[in-house]
């Protein structure tokens, strides 16, 4: 059997309201209007990909012969730290009328 692995860095997008990932937990706390609580100093870094560069991702090492056999973590390489992610989803909620 050929076989791929693939490792998923912190995936968000359409569908992620039932994930416990630190993106979808914000935007739930947003929309009930509680408290968003950072834990530590907000410097603490993740990759985070989006949902359709993941599906991507997915296919094209489906499809590849030189994907058999090897391991992939499918992120972008680019570190955020959660206080700029915040920062993103709040200009971004803002923008469709919720406070957070």
């Amino acid at each position: 059997m050929n076989t791929v692995v693939l490792r998923f860095g912190n995936v968000y997008g359409p569908g992620s309201k039932h994930k416990t990932s630190v993106i979808a937990k914000f935007i739930k706390l947003a929309l009930s209007g509680a408290t968003i609580e950072i834990y530590g100093d907000g410097s603490q870094t993740r990759d985070f990909i989006y949902i359709d560069d993941l599906v991507e991702a997915i296919y094209l090492s489906a499809k590849s012969p030189k994907a058999v056999g090897e391991i992939f973590q499918i992120a972008t390489s680019n570190e955020t730290t959660v206080q700029e992610m915040l920062e993103q989803l709040s200009r971004a909620l803002s923008l469709k009328g919720i406070r957070r």
